[in-house]
């Protein structure tokens, strides 16, 4: 009987072709299309534990990812990517915050097919292509520059723009951060204005979900989690004057970013990409 890892390199790799995507070299099953050449997007699936007797069960994932983070790793399993990789329910849900579009939690959540049975598996890999052409392609074609590849993190993976305040640019953190390029894009004032934007559409979106009952807060307990969260408000500003008002730092971060660019490109050379 044909894997589950062979089923969907194939029928991913007929499927995904028309929209430019390519397989890269070596066992992990990525599938990549370079936008340019400063953006990829990634799309693969990796297992999860079934409840259910007699099935088997995994879930699609995907993200988008710059050559200006410090490493563009795809020796890793997609498990491992997590931080930047999303779930098909992860994407739905985020776009979706106040739940107005229908609940499809049981169709989205994990996809399975019976075990030991290739027309089943082979079935269960198709039906979620067309998922994932619903879902998740549409986002990814919104991010064709860096501008829309800011909005794109900045809706639904945040965590990798954190700013960090380093001295000698070595990845310590995470080798997926893409905060530097927060330095390439904006400049004090705009960085100002984005993080105060999204301050208050992070205190809007909770208020509404309390009211309708769909968060764990009430009403005073947000106001006391705010106040505490406040207090952090002027760390990511205070970073990034740090770095735009001491010339010489700023001048090694960009010097940095180009370092990255240029070793990320090499990178996806190596996977097998045309970049």
């Amino acid at each position: 009987m044909m894997s589950l890892n062979t089923a969907f390199v194939k029928i991913y790799g007929e499927l995904l072709a028309p929209y430019g995507y390519k397989k890269i070299k070596g066992r992990r099953p990525y599938f990549v299309r370079v936008v340019g050449d400063e953006i990829v997007h990634v799309i693969s699936y990796t297992t999860q534990q079934t409840m259910t007797p007699g099935c088997k069960e995994y879930i699609i994932v995907g993200g988008v990812a710059t050559v200006y983070r410090y490493r563009i790793n795809l020796d890793e399993t997609p498990r491992d990517n997590s931080r930047w990789l999303n779930a098909t329910l992860d994407f739905y849900h985020v776009s979706d915050p106040f739940g107005k579009k229908p609940n499809r939690f049981n169709e989205l959540y994990t996809f399975s097919y019976k075990a030991d049975d290739e027309k089943s598996m082979l079935s269960s890999v198709r039906h979620s292509f067309e998922i994932t052409e619903e879902i998740m392609l549409p986002i990814f074609n919104q991010a064709v520059d860096l501008k829309t590849c800011m909005d794109y993190f900045n809706i639904y993976s945040s965590n990798l723009l954190f700013l960090y305040d380093e001295e000698n640019f070595e990845g310590k953190y995470h080798e997926d951060n893409e905060g530097l390029l927060n330095l390439k894009m904006y400049s004090v004032e705009e960085y100002i204005t984005k993080k105060e934007r999204q301050w208050k559409e992070y205190e809007e979106e909770t208020i509404q979900l309390i009211k309708m009952g769909k968060t764990g807060f009430t009403m005073e307990t947000f106001q006391q989690h705010l106040a505490e969260r406040n207090k952090d408000r002027v760390i990511p500003i205070e970073t990034f004057k740090g770095y735009m008002n001491d010339s010489e730092k700023y001048k090694r971060a960009m010097q940095e970013l180009e370092r990255r660019k240029k070793s990320n490109i090499e990178i996806l050379r190596n996977y097998g990409l045309e970049i």
